[in-house]
C-alpha cells in the first residue's frame, strides 16, 4: 500500500530538525509502529525521554496514535502515517528557509553518525554495504528535471514495502546549485 504523501510546513520541518525527533521518526517509519517503551528499547534511550518528543511529533500531525488494550491498562501506540514532502516550499521568507537549512544540518548529521556507528561495527564489511558519493557536475535545466524526476522515482521505489526482516539504510541525497562564494 502507497504511504499518503504529505506536504509539510515550517512548523513540521522544525520539529523533524531535532536528531532525536528525526531518529524517532525514522524508526517509526522503518520499523513500524511502537509503544514509547518498544521505541526506547529500539533506540536505546530512556523511555521517560521520549515523551516530550513523541507528544511534540503528535501536535504536529509527523505522527498519529492510538490507542491498543494491554494487560493491565491501554497503551498508546505511535506510527507515521505517511511520506512526508518538501515542495514548492517558500524559500523568500527568512524563517522557512532558516527552518529548511536547520533540517538540511539534522539530515547531514544524522547520515554521518548513522555511518560512523556502521563504519564502527561493520569496519572492512562496510565497504560491501555502503555507498557514499559526491559529484559536482554541470548540467542543463533539462537535464536537472530529469535527475529531479528519477530521484523521486527512486524514493518511490525505496519506499515500497519489502521484507521487513531486511537490513536498514539510511539513504540520503541533495541536489543543490553551487553557487559561487562572494568575492572578500
Amino acid at each position: 500500500m502507497k504511504k499518503q504523501l504529505i506536504k509539510i510546513d515550517k512548523d513540521q520541518i522544525r520539529a523533524l530538525s531535532n536528531p532525536r525527533r528525526l531518529e524517532i521518526h525514522t524508526s517509526l517509519r522503518t520499523d513500524g509502529p511502537a509503544t514509547a517503551k518498544e521505541l526506547a528499547s529500539r533506540l536505546g534511550v530512556d523511555e521517560m525521554g521520549l515523551y516530550y518528543h513523541l507528544r511534540l511529533l503528535a501536535a504536529k500531525n509527523l505522527i498519529s496514535t492510538e490507542s491498543r488494550e494491554a494487560l493491565t491498562k491501554p497503551e498508546t501506540l505511535f506510527s507515521v502515517s505517511g511520506r512526508f514532502l518538501v515542495d514548492d516550499f517558500d524559500l523568500t521568507q527568512d524563517a522557512n528557509l532558516n527552518e529548511l537549512c536547520r533540517n538540511v544540518d539534522s539530515l547531514a548529521r544524522a547520515s554521518s553518525r548513522e555511518f560512523r556507528l556502521a563504519a564502527a561495527e561493520m569496519q572492512n564489511d562496510l565497504h560491501s554495504r555502503s555507498m557514499i558519493g559526491r559529484l559536482a557536475v554541470r548540467m542543463s535545466d533539462k537535464k536537472f528535471k530529469k535527475l529531479v524526476k528519477r530521484l523521486r522515482e527512486l524514493r518511490e521505489w525505496l519506499d515500497e514495502p519489502e521484507d521487513s526482516q531486511g537490513a536498514r539504510y539510511s539513504v540520503s541525497f541533495f541536489v543543490v546549485p553551487i553557487v559561487p562564494r562572494p568575492e572578500s
